[in-house]
């Protein structure tokens, strides 16, 4: 299977909910982590080409050592940030990441059409 896009969070209850929203997609994986490094073994197991990753995992700022973690191993996967921590947004966009909202369905649907 083809995985284009990986859900990373923590929150089943979110997972859930997209899921179930994006449930016709067979390009699209959606993984429960509490570990940077269950995130990490997530990206190398579906290698996806688009990453939506929450900042908190088990520990605030986990997001931002995923990402550090896959542009250190090279890693070429779009990633978005998911977090609500504000205080985090700035950093994210730093580093060239968007930020984005997980419930604007909207905006995700648009990510995922092109």
């Amino acid at each position: 299977m083809n995985i284009r896009f990986l859900f990373i969070n923590d929150n089943l209850r979110i997972l859930a909910f997209l899921q179930g929203v994006f449930n016709q997609r067979t390009d699209t994986m959606f993984v429960q982590c509490e570990s940077v490094e269950g995130a990490l073994a997530a990206v190398k197991e579906y290698k996806p080409a688009v990453i939506f990753l929450d900042q908190y995992l088990a520990e605030v700022g986990d997001g931002l050592r995923v990402v550090a973690e896959l542009r250190n191993s090279g890693n070429t996967a779009t990633i978005y940030s998911t977090t609500l921590d504000a205080g985090a947004h700035e950093e994210y966009k730093g580093l060239g990441i968007q930020v984005i909202d997980i419930s604007d369905l909207a905006t995700l649907r648009q990510i995922m059409s092109n």
